[in-house]
């Protein structure tokens, strides 16, 4: 292999690398994001929840409790792909720190010092360690977040589902609280003016 294909490699790796830490950041806004869809999500089923429509076996009222039902589990499931997307093992690779990339070139030194015979090229050394790291880390990093990518996906479909069958249960759910009840009006009771008259007493002889 040529010094320049190896060149061409390490500069492939490294972006493969760097773009995968780029990705890593925007799945995190987009964690953000499915957090305040969630957030709404909970508020308007609150809202429901503490003046719930009394249940009427009518079309209308069973289509609210259908569509309630449904927004409650599909934002259920959400709540758990938004879990397994925060918390799962998410191990991110990183390149060394410099003070361990200072140690290595110590031990190095030191082993061609104690190996005069056996000296090893330590810029050739460092570049291939290097390399190496940026092509593994870029590998096993692309793999984590496509996994987590896959839970941020399924947690905004389920999210905006939910969503949509709160806000088409929301005039259902307006109408049956605002419904003006029917008042039977009786008919009143006539009082004669003798039964306002205080009754008398007798007086003593």
């Amino acid at each position: 292999m040529t010094k320049e294909l190896k060149k061409k490699l390490s500069e492939f790796y490294k972006e493969r690398y760097e773009a995968e830490a780029d990705r890593r950041e925007k799945s995190t806004e987009r964690l953000t994001f499915s957090l305040l869809i969630l957030s709404i999500i909970a508020n308007i089923l609150l809202t429901y929840l503490g003046d719930l429509p009394p249940f009427v076996d009518d079309g209308i009222t069973r289509s609210f409790y259908i569509g309630l039902s449904l927004a409650v589990m599909v934002g259920g499931a959400a709540v758990y792909f938004y879990v397994r997307a925060l918390v799962f093992r998410y191990d991110f690779w990183y390149l060394p720190s410099p003070r361990k990339i200072s140690e290595f070139l110590k031990e190095s030194e030191k082993y061609n010092q104690d190996n005069p015979n056996e000296v090893m090229d330590l810029e050739a050394e460092f570049d291939e360690s290097i390399t190496n790291q940026y092509r593994d880390y870029a590998t096993d990093n692309a793999a984590l977040n496509d996994r987590r990518s896959t839970y941020i996906y399924k947690t905004s479909l389920c999210s905006i589902i939910s969503l949509v069958l709160l806000l088409v249960c929301a005039p259902v759910f307006f109408l049956k609280k605002h419904d003006v009840q029917k008042v039977e009006i009786v008919k009143p009771i006539n009082i004669e003016p003798e039964q306002l008259q205080p009754p008398q007493t007798k007086s003593k002889p």
